[in-house]
């Protein structure tokens, strides 16, 4: 019972990892190359206006506050306005993007497991238990 509160006992087995696992793994990925640079793009973009906050609030209390410039202070209350719906705006699309890449990669793992138990024997059927096959 206890080796559920501590998942990493000594009792469990490690997964072997190799190359050719993660070759094969990410072969099914393969057809989504473009979705996921995009991923990672809108990653990094919405990580560097995640930055922009901090210098904004640096330039309002440096420079805006103590000038007492009124334009500069709107604008940059529309920034520190824009820039979290922004990046929300990101966040949304990276979202949409990764569903859709996950759930294709699982689309193909599922339609390829069904084709290739549709082209095993009857014999194969017959000699090997139900629950061996759900659980393999």
């Amino acid at each position: 019972m206890w080796r559920y509160a501590y998942p990493g006992s000594e009792d469990e087995a490690k997964a072997n990892i190799s190359w050719n696992l993660v070759r094969r793994v990410l072969a099914y990925a393969r057809p989504y190359r473009k979705q996921i640079i995009i991923i990672l793009v809108l990653i990094l973009i919405q990580t560097f206006i995640g930055l922009l906050t901090p210098l904004i609030f640096r330039q309002l209390i440096d420079v805006t506050l103590p000038e007492g410039n009124a334009d500069q202070l709107n604008i940059l209350a529309l920034g520190l306005v824009a820039i979290p719906l922004f990046s929300s705006l990101i966040g949304i699309i990276i979202r949409r993007l990764d569903s859709a890449v996950g759930e294709g990669v699982i689309y193909r793992l599922r339609f390829q497991l069904y084709a290739h138990l549709q082209r095993m024997s009857l014999r194969f059927f017959t000699h090997t238990k139900s629950g061996e096959l759900m659980s393999a």
